[in-house]
This record gives C-alpha cells, structure tokens and sequence, in this order.
C-alpha cells in the first residue's frame, strides 16, 4: 500500500519516516523501479525514466552538493556555469527546465535526508529551494530520515512544515 501511496499520488510530497532498517530504502528503490517503468512503457520520450531519481544523501554534506549532484544527474553540462551563480536562485530554475527537457514531472527520491539535515546547519535556504521547486508543479519529492526529518516536519517555522504528507513506516511483511 506504501508504494501505491507513493505512485499513484500525483504532484504530492512525502515525507517517509521510520526508525533504522525499518525499510525506508527498500520502498524508495521499488517505487523508483516502478515509477521508471511505467515511464518508458509510456514509450512518448526516450529519455522518460532519467526523471525518476533516486540519491543517498548520506555522502552529501551542504545543500550546494545536494544540488550539484541533482545538476549532475540530470544535465552535466551545466556544472560549467555553475561558477558564478548562487544555488537557491539557480536550481528551481534548472528543475524547471529539466522538467520541459524530459517532458515530465521529475520525481526526486532524496533517502537518509537526515544526514543532510544535521551536516548542514544553515539547511534553511535548501529547504525553501525545495519547497519553491515542488510548488511550481514541475517537481516532486520524496525525502526519507527519521528523527531529524520528523523534528522539521513538525515544527512550524520550518519550510518542511506541510510541505510534505508524512508516511510512517512499520515493519513491512515479507
């Protein structure tokens, strides 16, 4: 049922939270193979499964790296031009572009967002580029953590506040 939640949802965020080994990973990986998939069985753009991206941010210390992983993955090309620009300004911009190049909504599967949380202590600009990015309907996330994520989620001031639908996690079944 999680992994329908997470396919059949349209343009909503999730917030996918659990306490370690609980799973978090194993359903962003299928939901990533099946929304990947369903977009080359849809056949209209050769190119229609690079917009399903999956990332362990675990290695990823600052927002800047976040997104110069995310420029990476979906037009290496731009890293070039990267040089004189700011990320918060820059990257819904990009997204957004990225979003016409590959016909579609790019679906972004962000997991172990915690470690991004607790390594960058200034996260507020990256979660306010998220949160543009996702409201202007070309992009949608999936971020997965667990204490960090809930603590942000929760708390008013923060730009993860209804930013996502939370979905917690219990032991699956086999």
């Amino acid at each position: 049922s999680e992994v329908r939640r997470l396919l059949f949802s349209g343009d909503t965020n999730f917030a996918v939270m659990g306490i370690r080994r609980i799973g978090k990973t194993s359903l962003l990986r299928e939901a990533e193979r099946r929304l990947k998939d369903r977009a080359i069985e849809s056949g209209d753009n050769i190119d229609a499964a690079k917009r399903i991206l999956f990332m362990d941010c675990s290695p990823i210390r600052t927002a800047d790296e976040l997104m110069r992983e995310v420029i990476r993955h979906y037009y290496p090309h731009d890293l070039v031009r990267l040089e004189n620009r700011q990320f918060p300004l820059y990257f819904p911009d990009f997204l957004r572009r990225m979003a016409r190049r590959y016909e579609g909504q790019l679906v972004l599967l962000l997991d172990e967002f915690d470690v991004l949380l607790n390594a960058d202590l200034n996260n507020e600009p990256l979660l306010h580029v998220l949160r543009t990015s996702s409201n202007e309907g070309h992009c949608r996330f999936v971020i997965a953590g667990f204490r960090d994520l809930l603590e942000q989620s929760n708390r008013l001031q923060s730009p993860l506040f209804n930013f996502a639908k939370p979905l917690r996690l219990k032991e699956f079944s086999r």
